[in-house]
């Protein structure tokens, strides 16, 4: 594996551990916003903290993949190991060069 494909290889790794921590906010958001507990809303600063630093590193991510060479190359060789935001960043790039 070439250095561009391990670091390919890593972004779509961290890409995949981003996506489980913003369901583990969706589940914590939702369970903050039981009225039926004494806890209700504790957690409301700081999930929107959380959601807006989980955007910003989704965010890194995707720029991370652009200006690595050749990436859309490598990334269509990842093929079914790719994770969303990889195969949505393949996807617009495509695109883009149509």
């Amino acid at each position: 594996m070439t250095n561009n494909e391990m670091k390919l290889h890593t972004l779509n790794e961290l890409a995949n551990l981003v996506a489980d921590i913003a369901q583990k906010l969706q589940v914590l958001e939702a369970l903050d916003g039981d009225n039926t507990t004494t806890g209700a809303f504790d957690l409301h600063d700081q999930l929107t903290s959380l959601t807006q630093t989980m955007g910003d590193l989704d965010k890194g991510v995707r720029r991370a993949v652009c200006v690595i060479p050749l990436g859309v190359e490598l990334l269509k060789q990842l093929g079914s190991e790719l994770s969303q935001t990889f195969k949505t960043i393949l996807t617009d790039k495509i695109e883009d060069n149509a």
